[in-house]
């Protein structure tokens, strides 16, 4: 779902925008977003971003319309349905209260189905904080995205084992090297991914790194001929479907199935849809970094400080963190072990 930036808000929001955040005289009533830190102003305004993306085909046909006109029950029901696919519970809530204060903050009215929904749908979800629950070992993420592309190579239909086979070197990529999602959907052919002799090099510059530090690794090298089969085979197959959307000749390593280049929310779907399928329960792209982390913890604790240099990071307590995760994990899974041994003294009368 598209986040529509402010310059292309309709007007009548752009006004009722910069009303609400504007700094004011200490003798007169503070604009309702003045408050707010600018951080946290970016963050309402990608949220009202995020909802006009949602109603744009409502509204456009209005040069008057605002997307406050588009707010209905109705409406709201279908955006949340639609923002499930990509996020939990609890974040949907959190994207429905910046909602609804944007809209208090332009003077509307009737807005306690919005508060409603946002009310119920934290009482549904957990926060983020209980992923431990949902993480993978690394190597189960990689195995996954092997069997994908095996599975692709006897798929009848060259499309869908295009799709299938990219699904799967996408996944195998992310566990061998979590990078963030901004820059696994970014990867371009002969910009960040590079062959040098027998291996694939990944390489981001700092200005597309979040923390601003270059970052360029191998990939492993029996990735080589797996991402070879893709790019020789599997790429042109889809660059060749051109689709509802158009295409135009792009060098991203990811294809859309209109052979456009995969956006970032794609991404992040096809990989949602594939662990879920698999699993029982969602990976999404940030936990392959937490899995990456906490398998090194658990696996080769006297290692843990590679877990900087895996993740990116610049902060060495990094590696600390999740040792101290992967020991509370390695507790849990112990004491889970000792609770079914006893089921099975008490089952066998012992």
């Amino acid at each position: 779902m598209r986040i529509v930036p402010f310059r292309e808000w309709p007007r009548c929001d752009q006004v009722n925008w910069l009303k609400a955040i504007q700094e004011k005289d200490l003798l007169d009533t503070p604009a309702p977003l003045a408050r707010f830190s600018k951080s946290q102003q970016r963050r309402l305004q990608s949220a009202y971003g995020r909802w006009l993306g949602f109603v744009a085909k409502q509204i456009t046909a209005n040069p008057q319309a605002s997307g406050a006109d588009a707010l209905t029950p109705s409406n709201l029901r279908a955006y949340i349905d639609r923002l499930k696919v990509l996020f939990a519970p609890y974040t949907i809530a959190g994207f429905v209260t910046d909602l609804e204060t944007v809209l208090r903050a332009f003077n509307q009215d009737d807005l306690g189905f919005v508060h409603i929904a946002a009310t119920t749908l934290r009482r549904l979800g957990q926060p983020v904080g209980n992923k431990r629950t949902r993480l993978r070992p690394s190597s189960d993420l990689y195995r996954l995205g092997v069997e994908l592309m095996n599975r692709a190579q006897n798929e009848p239909h060259p499309h869908v084992a295009a799709c299938m086979f990219q699904d799967g070197l996408m996944i195998a990529l992310l566990a061998a090297r979590p990078v963030r999602l901004k820059n696994l959907a970014s990867i371009e052919i002969g910009r960040h991914l590079v062959r040098h002799g027998d291996h694939y090099w990944l390489v981001f510059p700092a200005s597309e790194i979040k923390n601003h530090r270059h970052l360029e690794f191998p990939l492993p090298l029996e990735m080589t001929d797996l991402m070879e089969s893709h790019i020789k085979i599997h790429r042109p197959i889809l660059m060749r479907n051109v689709g509802k959307w158009g295409s135009t000749p792009h060098t991203g390593l990811w294809v859309s199935e209109h052979g456009s280049k995969l956006n970032r929310t794609a991404v992040y779907r096809r990989i949602y849809k594939r662990t879920r399928e698999h699993f029982g329960a969602p990976v999404t792209p940030h936990l392959f970094r937490d899995a990456a982390a906490t398998s090194v913890a658990i696996e080769d604790p006297a290692h843990v400080g590679i877990i900087t240099a895996i993740l990116g990071h610049s902060n060495p307590r990094t590696g600390e963190t999740y040792y101290n995760q992967a020991t509370s994990l390695q507790a849990a899974r112990t004491h889970h072990a000792v609770v079914d041994y006893f089921k099975q003294l008490n089952a066998q009368g012992v």
